[in-house]
Formats: C-alpha cells, structure tokens, sequence
C-alpha cells in the first residue's frame, strides 16, 4: 500500500451580476497518475492479504460532496452500498477492491 497522498479541493468566490450575489464554485482536480494508481491497487487487490484492513474504495471529496447533496449519506451507509452507489454512478475507478465483503 502506498502512502497516503492528499489532493485538496479549492473554492472560489465571485460575483454573479445576474442576481447581484456572491457566488462560489468548489473544484477538486484529480490527477491521472491517482487513477492509475487506484486501478493498480485494484488489480493487485487479488493477490494482497486481507489481514484487519481491507482498502476497499478512495472517493474523492467532490465525489463526497456530489453524493452527499444528492442525499446519499458516504459517511453512514455500509461499505457494501457505498460500493454500489460509485458503479451506479459509474465511478468505478475510485473502487481499490475487487474483493466482495
């Protein structure tokens, strides 16, 4: 397993003239070396021990945010669902796990 590498979201703020408010846009880049590097997780997943930890999925906070304001709750549903829930979405790419739980 690799050592955790952290990807910040950034938020900006202006103006909208339209409805003379402030606004604000989150984004959240998302290197494609992390893509490849979950997708080798996932593939060497098989042949790795399970031991007391097993990595199963690694969203992304915008991923979180997105899921969230649609009113799936990442941080208290089962694993199992949340797992559903990113194919459903066809985030698949943020699963690490082939194994079933």
């Amino acid at each position: 397993m690799t050592a955790p590498h952290v990807i910040d979201n950034s938020l900006t703020f202006h103006d909208d003239p339209m409805t003379d408010k402030l606004g604000f846009l989150t984004t959240q880049h998302i290197p494609a070396d992390f893509i490849s590097q979950l997708k080798a997780d996932r593939m060497d997943s098989a042949r790795r021990p399970t031991g007391d930890f097993l990595h199963m999925c690694s969203i992304p906070v915008s991923v979180v945010e997105d899921l969230m304001a649609q009113g799936y709750n990442v941080y208290k549903e089962p694993i199992r669902e949340t797992i559903k829930m990113l194919r459903l979405c066809g985030l698949d790419a943020f699963i690490t796990s082939d194994k079933s739980l």
